[in-house]
């Protein structure tokens, strides 16, 4: 038996594979993959990570021995574990005495520096309801060289450690559920994947007006409309995808992870475009849509019986004093 280890990073397309894995879970163990529901989330192992870093698997209800050659289905040969959660451990050695070095592949994505931190943003506003800062203050905060990352996973699984650039154009197919199968398990996938990316980013004035609500929210008030957003972001192509970043922003950027970059290319061969002009996408906010795009919202979620609007509706003066 062998284990086979999908640690992130996220905004590498980590949710569409997760919700491909649980879609085929039979098809997967007709091929002798087994892809084991654990812990409160059914579509991947995100419980299982916090349980190793924690060193405690009983709050989440796991018993670490079902991953055990014992314990696995019938004629699965194959472990397959998938959580960006993983990525975030710190003490690598935990991992491997749940999954042993010898019998484990490990497979992680890298994504451009500038491109992820900005993904990586916009998931966290939209996500979480503290944060209210720019960008380029955000990106300098939690931004970390890459390497430091393969270095701590390489230094346990060695070679077993697949690094793999996450860049569209360069992918098995341009499709991560493509890729992945053929880097990890050297096969393709046993069905076409039959949906859209999944976790799109919320983006321009959708995006602004989550990092206004997030100065004036409470937790649990931000928690409700989550999924609202992501829902709203489908109404026009410029409340999701890409958000631009200055041309100043991603140089200084750049410059930062300049040997972080130099590492990567010449010990992995990954050679990330540079973003010199900046990123393009929407920017935020758009002033010039900004009073139409608000109306948008909140029709349409009044209309939808959104708690996004109940809740725009109780805080406007607030963010908007002068309003009448």
């Amino acid at each position: 038996m062998r284990f086979v280890l999908h640690i992130g990073l996220n905004k590498t397309g980590t949710s569409t594979l997760q919700v491909y894995l649980d879609k085929h879970r039979e098809e997967l163990l007709d091929q002798g993959i087994w892809y084991p529901a654990l812990g409160r989330f059914p579509y991947a192992q995100h419980d299982l990570a916090q349980g190793i870093k924690e060193k405690d698997f009983s709050r989440y209800g796991i018993d670490p021995a079902v991953l055990s050659e014992a314990a696995v289905p019938k004629g699965a040969e194959t472990v397959l574990i998938c959580s960006e959660n993983f990525h975030t451990v710190r003490d690598v050695s935990d991992v491997a005495a749940l999954f042993p070095p010898e019998k484990t592949q490990v497979v992680v994505y890298l994504r451009e520096h500038v491109a992820y931190l900005a993904s990586w943003y916009q998931q966290v506003a939209q996500t979480r309801g503290d944060l209210t800062c720019s960008f380029f203050d955000f990106a300098r905060l939690q931004g970390y060289p890459l390497m430091e990352l393969v270095d701590r996973w390489r230094a346990i699984y060695g070679e077993k450690l697949h690094v793999r650039a996450y860049d569209r154009d360069k992918l098995v197919g341009r499709d991560i559920v493509a890729d992945f199968f053929s880097v990890a398990l050297g096969a393709t996938p046993p069905k076409a994947r039959q949906f859209e990316d999944k976790n799109p980013s919320i983006s321009g004035n959708l995006l602004f007006l989550k990092l206004l609500l997030n100065h004036i929210l409470t937790w649990d008030e931000s928690q409700k409309i989550i999924e609202e957003l992501s829902a709203l972001a489908g109404l026009d192509k410029r409340f999701t995808g890409s958000i631009q970043v200055a041309e100043n922003d991603a140089k200084r950027l750049i410059h930062r992870y300049r040997q972080d970059r130099q590492q990567l290319k010449e010990q992995f061969g990954i050679a990330f475009k540079v973003p010199r002009e900046g990123l393009s996408g929407n920017p935020v906010p758009d002033l010039a849509t900004l009073r139409d795009d608000v109306a948008l919202f909140l029709k349409v979620a009044k209309n939808r019986g959104f708690a996004f609007h109940d809740l725009f509706m109780q805080k406007r003066e607030l963010l908007f004093p002068l309003s009448t």
